[in-house]
Order: C-alpha cells, then structure tokens, then sequence
C-alpha cells in the first residue's frame, strides 16, 4: 500500500465530510453523552480551516483516495503548543501503519516551529492510547467527571 501525506485541499471536502461523520460515529459510540448531536461541516467551513494559517491539516491518500487525517491548529494555553483536534483513519485501512505516518509528519512539523504536540485521547479509545504510548507520548494529566 503507497500512502502519500499531503496536505488537505478543497478537492478533499467530501472525502473529509465522510471521514469526519465516520469519526463523530465512533466518539459517539464510545462517549454517546458528549456527542449527542453532528454537525456537518459545510464546503464554506472546510476552505475556512485548510486556509487558517493557524491550522494544520494533513490526509493519508491511497490511489488517490483519502482514508485518514488529521487536524491540528496553534493553540496558546499555559504555552504555545500544536494541539491535535482530530486523528482518523477509516476502519478498513487501520493496523497498516497510517495513523503512525499521519503522526510522524505532524511532528516533523511542529518540530519545525519549535512546538511540542499536546492532545487528548478518551480512556475509552485503547487502541488510540496504545498508539501514542508506542509513538512516545506520555499521560501527562486525568480530566475527572462527576455528573
């Protein structure tokens, strides 16, 4: 499988709306008390973030197919960090490697600016964990819930 890591394009607006539907279904599934309601993203929105220069947007392509991305922007909270908003790859191209290549690039990027990468994973989505724990990231704070 030749995957190629481009930058995401406005040519790449439905093959991101599926993706990104495909995502919200999975959050939903794990956490259906926080995604309780989608809201599609329009073709005026999706040029508004590839052209934010404050925002990162990567695809993994494969015959010319889009099949995972991932989403990060500038984010200036207790220090200047890119933070990840959103790492996807379709089902039937996971365990291939992708998610891996799609995270190398992003850091190679904020390498670049001299940013370290913050992001947050659900304690529910193991395998996401396993992946960034393998890539070398480390829990660095719990978010506790109480209803």
């Amino acid at each position: 499988m030749n995957v190629v890591i481009r930058k995401l394009t406005v040519n790449d607006y439905n093959d991101i709306k599926k993706l990104d539907r495909e995502l919200y279904e999975y959050h939903k599934s794990l956490r259906p008390d926080i995604y309780a309601k989608f809201i599609e993203m329009t073709p005026q929105d999706f040029e508004k973030d590839i052209n934010d220069k404050n925002k990162y947007m990567i695809g993994a392509v494969v015959d010319n197919q889009l099949i995972g991305y991932l989403e990060a922007k500038f984010k200036d909270t207790y220090r200047d960090v890119l933070w990840i908003d959103a790492l996807y790859v379709s089902p039937e191209c996971r365990g291939k490697g992708i998610a891996t290549k799609l995270m190398k690039e992003t850091e190679e990027f904020a390498r670049s600016k001299k940013l370290p990468i913050e992001f947050y994973a659900a304690s529910e989505n193991k395998s996401a964990i396993k992946l960034y724990q393998n890539l070398g990231y480390k829990i660095q704070r719990y978010t506790f819930e109480k209803d």
